[in-house]
């Protein structure tokens, strides 16, 4: 389930959406429209940790260096 706050529902009530944090994504709207997304620094360095394996292979699957261009 996908979980949804105002920006102004996070101004007051933080705690209780960095907990909500602990179990998935929290899209934070403005205005109606997503804005940011909270997440746990754990999920944060999975998904860092994987963008750089895919940037690391090249089409074929082979490691490439990812300061390469084109």
């Amino acid at each position: 389930m996908q979980t949804t706050i105002s920006s102004r529902e996070l101004d007051r009530r933080t705690g209780a959406v960095k907990k909500t944090a602990r179990n998935g994504p929290v899209f934070i709207t403005k205005q109606g429209r997503t804005s940011h997304v909270l997440i746990t620094i754990e999920a944060y360095r999975a998904l860092a940790a994987a963008d750089l394996s895919l940037a690391h292979d090249d089409r074929d699957g082979h490691r490439r260096d990812p300061h390469e261009v084109g």
